[in-house]
């Protein structure tokens, strides 16, 4: 049969081993907020390529345009 100080031992074991829910609750406050952070850098990111797409897309056009009418043979072809 266990006694007093075998359950209290077996309690203190399982703390070294298990988190306690308060541990658990700022371990996923932590989680959550690089998650937040890293989720805020990929969306910067897309919005910087988009912006960058836009530039190269005007530029692209903008390169035909003057090659069109300069009667210039395009680099690409």
């Amino acid at each position: 049969m266990l006694t007093k100080a075998d359950i209290n031992w077996i309690i203190d074991e399982m703390k070294l081993v298990f988190p306690t829910k308060k541990e658990t609750i700022v371990k996923m406050d932590e989680i959550s907020t690089k998650l937040d952070t890293f989720i805020g850098e990929i969306k910067n990111t897309r919005e910087t390529q988009e912006l960058h797409a836009k530039d190269h897309a005007r530029i692209t056009h903008r390169i035909e345009h003057i090659e069109k009418h300069t009667h210039i043979p395009s680099l690409s072809d």
